[in-house]
Protein backbone atom coordinates (compact mmCIF):
# COMPACT_ATOMS: atom_id res chain seq x y z
CA UNK A 1 0.00 0.00 0.00
CA UNK A 2 1.55 3.52 -0.98
CA UNK A 3 1.92 6.17 1.49
CA UNK A 4 -0.77 8.07 0.18
CA UNK A 5 -3.31 5.26 0.29
CA UNK A 6 -2.60 4.07 4.04
CA UNK A 7 -2.64 8.32 5.05
CA UNK A 8 -6.08 8.32 3.34
CA UNK A 9 -6.88 5.25 4.86
CA UNK A 10 -6.10 6.41 8.48
CA UNK A 11 -7.90 10.22 7.68
CA UNK A 12 -10.84 8.16 6.68
CA UNK A 13 -10.72 6.01 10.09
CA UNK A 14 -10.43 9.24 12.68
CA UNK A 15 -14.24 9.73 12.88
CA UNK A 16 -14.49 6.31 13.92
CA UNK A 17 -11.72 6.54 16.60
CA UNK A 18 -12.86 9.84 17.76
CA UNK A 19 -16.53 8.16 18.21
CA UNK A 20 -14.99 5.24 19.91
CA UNK A 21 -13.46 6.80 22.85
CA UNK A 22 -15.11 6.62 26.43
CA UNK A 23 -17.53 9.72 27.58
CA UNK A 24 -16.17 9.59 31.04
CA UNK A 25 -12.46 10.08 29.65
CA UNK A 26 -13.69 12.94 27.31
CA UNK A 27 -15.85 14.51 30.30
CA UNK A 28 -12.14 13.85 32.20
CA UNK A 29 -10.24 15.83 29.76
CA UNK A 30 -12.85 18.99 29.75
CA UNK A 31 -13.11 19.03 34.05
CA UNK A 32 -9.54 19.45 34.05
CA UNK A 33 -9.36 21.41 31.43
CA UNK A 34 -11.54 24.05 33.19
CA UNK A 35 -10.35 22.88 37.26
CA UNK A 36 -6.85 24.42 35.53
CA UNK A 37 -9.20 27.65 34.43
CA UNK A 38 -10.94 27.87 37.30
CA UNK A 39 -7.40 27.92 39.35
CA UNK A 40 -5.78 30.10 37.33
CA UNK A 41 -8.57 32.66 37.89
CA UNK A 42 -8.26 32.54 41.56
CA UNK A 43 -4.20 32.78 41.37
CA UNK A 44 -4.61 35.80 39.40
CA UNK A 45 -7.44 37.40 41.93
CA UNK A 46 -5.47 36.63 45.27
CA UNK A 47 -2.42 38.43 43.55
CA UNK A 48 -4.29 41.17 42.18
CA UNK A 49 -6.05 41.77 45.90
CA UNK A 50 -2.37 41.53 47.42
CA UNK A 51 -1.06 43.98 44.70
CA UNK A 52 -3.85 46.46 44.74
CA UNK A 53 -4.47 46.32 40.47
CA UNK A 54 -4.71 43.63 38.18
CA UNK A 55 -1.35 41.40 37.74
CA UNK A 56 -0.24 38.03 36.24
CA UNK A 57 1.94 35.83 38.35
CA UNK A 58 3.88 33.37 36.07
CA UNK A 59 1.38 30.13 37.35
CA UNK A 60 -1.82 32.05 35.98
CA UNK A 61 0.17 31.44 32.21
CA UNK A 62 1.23 28.26 33.69
CA UNK A 63 -2.06 27.10 34.14
CA UNK A 64 -4.12 28.71 31.06
CA UNK A 65 -1.41 26.69 28.86
CA UNK A 66 -2.32 23.75 30.60
CA UNK A 67 -5.79 24.25 30.66
CA UNK A 68 -6.01 25.64 26.79
CA UNK A 69 -4.68 21.64 25.86
CA UNK A 70 -6.70 19.45 28.12
CA UNK A 71 -9.49 21.96 26.54
CA UNK A 72 -8.40 21.54 22.88
CA UNK A 73 -8.77 17.76 23.23
CA UNK A 74 -12.30 18.09 25.00
CA UNK A 75 -13.72 20.10 22.16
CA UNK A 76 -12.15 18.04 19.12
CA UNK A 77 -13.89 14.77 21.24
CA UNK A 78 -17.39 16.18 21.54
CA UNK A 79 -16.98 17.51 17.82
CA UNK A 80 -17.08 21.44 19.07
CA UNK A 81 -15.07 22.84 16.01
CA UNK A 82 -16.45 26.06 16.54
CA UNK A 83 -14.58 26.42 20.27
CA UNK A 84 -11.23 24.98 19.08
CA UNK A 85 -9.40 28.01 17.27
CA UNK A 86 -10.19 30.10 20.53
CA UNK A 87 -8.08 27.58 22.72
CA UNK A 88 -5.28 26.51 20.12
CA UNK A 89 -4.74 30.52 19.26
CA UNK A 90 -5.01 31.79 22.81
CA UNK A 91 -2.30 28.66 24.29
CA UNK A 92 0.19 30.43 21.69
CA UNK A 93 -0.78 34.19 24.08
CA UNK A 94 0.31 32.40 26.81
CA UNK A 95 2.80 30.63 25.78
CA UNK A 96 4.69 33.83 24.83
CA UNK A 97 3.43 35.44 28.18
CA UNK A 98 5.55 32.50 29.70
CA UNK A 99 8.58 33.51 27.87
CA UNK A 100 8.01 37.18 28.81
CA UNK A 101 7.73 36.41 32.69
CA UNK A 102 10.96 34.97 32.77
CA UNK A 103 13.53 37.41 34.18
CA UNK A 104 16.67 35.64 32.99
CA UNK A 105 15.51 36.14 29.27
CA UNK A 106 15.43 39.47 27.39
CA UNK A 107 11.98 40.42 26.43
CA UNK A 108 12.19 40.50 22.89
CA UNK A 109 9.22 42.61 21.24
CA UNK A 110 7.44 41.75 17.75
CA UNK A 111 5.46 44.45 15.68
CA UNK A 112 3.22 41.75 14.71
CA UNK A 113 1.56 38.81 15.88
CA UNK A 114 0.73 37.52 12.75
CA UNK A 115 2.54 34.80 12.24
CA UNK A 116 1.99 32.88 15.63
CA UNK A 117 -1.95 33.65 15.32
CA UNK A 118 -2.27 31.58 11.78
CA UNK A 119 -0.31 28.81 12.73
CA UNK A 120 -2.82 28.72 15.86
CA UNK A 121 -5.63 29.09 13.45
CA UNK A 122 -4.49 26.30 10.85
CA UNK A 123 -4.03 23.91 13.34
CA UNK A 124 -7.29 23.92 14.45
CA UNK A 125 -8.96 23.54 11.07
CA UNK A 126 -6.75 20.39 10.31
CA UNK A 127 -8.88 18.84 12.58
CA UNK A 128 -11.96 19.89 10.71
CA UNK A 129 -10.37 19.57 7.25
CA UNK A 130 -9.68 16.04 7.97
CA UNK A 131 -13.15 15.11 8.60
CA UNK A 132 -12.65 14.09 12.20
CA UNK A 133 -15.38 16.51 13.79
CA UNK A 134 -17.95 14.49 11.76
CA UNK A 135 -20.09 13.37 14.57
CA UNK A 136 -23.10 11.32 13.73
CA UNK A 137 -24.34 11.88 17.51
CA UNK A 138 -24.13 15.46 17.78
CA UNK A 139 -25.98 17.60 15.84
CA UNK A 140 -24.00 21.04 14.63
CA UNK A 141 -25.65 24.27 15.63
CA UNK A 142 -27.50 26.16 13.66
CA UNK A 143 -26.45 29.33 12.02
CA UNK A 144 -27.54 32.01 14.47
CA UNK A 145 -25.92 29.78 16.96
CA UNK A 146 -22.61 28.93 15.39
CA UNK A 147 -22.48 32.80 15.05
CA UNK A 148 -23.29 33.23 18.67
CA UNK A 149 -19.95 31.38 19.74
CA UNK A 150 -17.92 33.04 16.54
CA UNK A 151 -18.64 36.26 18.09
CA UNK A 152 -17.92 35.08 21.52
CA UNK A 153 -14.90 33.63 20.19
CA UNK A 154 -14.16 36.68 18.12
CA UNK A 155 -14.11 38.18 22.15
CA UNK A 156 -12.23 35.49 23.43
CA UNK A 157 -9.54 35.26 21.29
CA UNK A 158 -8.73 39.06 20.45
CA UNK A 159 -8.84 40.14 24.01
CA UNK A 160 -5.30 37.57 24.47
CA UNK A 161 -4.10 39.17 21.24
CA UNK A 162 -4.88 42.63 22.24
CA UNK A 163 -2.97 41.51 26.09
CA UNK A 164 -0.58 40.26 23.85
CA UNK A 165 0.57 43.13 22.04
CA UNK A 166 0.22 45.34 24.84
CA UNK A 167 2.29 43.05 26.49
CA UNK A 168 4.97 43.16 23.92
CA UNK A 169 4.86 47.12 24.30
CA UNK A 170 5.04 47.69 27.60
CA UNK A 171 7.56 43.90 27.90
CA UNK A 172 5.84 43.46 31.03
CA UNK A 173 2.84 40.79 31.25
CA UNK A 174 0.06 42.98 32.38
CA UNK A 175 -3.76 43.29 31.69
CA UNK A 176 -5.23 46.82 30.47
CA UNK A 177 -8.67 47.23 30.93
CA UNK A 178 -10.09 46.50 27.45
CA UNK A 179 -8.91 43.26 28.30
CA UNK A 180 -11.62 42.60 30.94
CA UNK A 181 -14.27 43.96 29.11
CA UNK A 182 -14.07 41.99 25.68
CA UNK A 183 -13.61 39.15 28.66
CA UNK A 184 -16.93 39.60 30.01
CA UNK A 185 -18.80 40.01 26.14
CA UNK A 186 -16.74 36.95 25.10
CA UNK A 187 -17.74 34.89 28.41
CA UNK A 188 -21.35 35.49 28.42
CA UNK A 189 -22.10 34.88 24.47
CA UNK A 190 -19.95 31.79 24.93
CA UNK A 191 -22.26 30.77 28.09
CA UNK A 192 -24.92 31.16 26.05
CA UNK A 193 -23.69 29.05 23.51
CA UNK A 194 -22.92 26.49 25.87
CA UNK A 195 -26.15 26.45 27.69
CA UNK A 196 -27.49 25.97 23.84
CA UNK A 197 -25.06 22.71 23.33
CA UNK A 198 -26.20 21.43 26.82
CA UNK A 199 -22.39 21.15 28.27
CA UNK A 200 -21.76 21.52 31.62
CA UNK A 201 -18.06 21.96 31.15
CA UNK A 202 -17.86 24.94 28.62
CA UNK A 203 -21.31 26.67 30.56
CA UNK A 204 -19.82 25.91 33.93
CA UNK A 205 -15.98 27.64 32.60
CA UNK A 206 -17.27 30.56 31.11
CA UNK A 207 -19.75 31.58 33.78
CA UNK A 208 -16.94 31.55 36.44
CA UNK A 209 -15.20 34.02 34.41
CA UNK A 210 -17.49 36.70 35.10
CA UNK A 211 -16.12 36.97 38.22
CA UNK A 212 -13.04 37.93 38.04
CA UNK A 213 -13.09 40.56 35.05
CA UNK A 214 -15.99 42.59 37.46
CA UNK A 215 -13.41 42.43 39.79
CA UNK A 216 -10.40 43.68 38.65
CA UNK A 217 -12.49 46.34 36.78
CA UNK A 218 -12.81 47.68 40.19
CA UNK A 219 -9.22 47.48 41.21
CA UNK A 220 -8.07 49.28 37.89
CA UNK A 221 -10.83 52.16 38.52
CA UNK A 222 -9.73 52.37 42.00
CA UNK A 223 -6.09 52.77 41.15
CA UNK A 224 -6.96 54.96 38.59
CA UNK A 225 -9.07 57.46 40.66
CA UNK A 226 -6.36 57.45 43.24
CA UNK A 227 -3.13 58.17 40.85
CA UNK A 228 -5.54 60.57 39.68
CA UNK A 229 -5.86 62.76 42.92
Amino acid sequence: MSAAALIAKNVAAMPAALHAVSPILVSTLGWIGQSCFSARVLVQWLASERAGEPVAPRIFWSLSAVGAAFLTAYAVFRGEAVMIPGYLVTLCVYLRNLHLTQPQVAKSRTSSLAPLAAIGLLLSLGPYLLGALDHDARTAPNLAWQAVALAGQGLWIGRFLMQWRHAEGSGRSEFPPSFWWMSLGGSTLLAAYGLHRDDPVFVCGFLISWVVPLRNLVLHYRRATHWSR
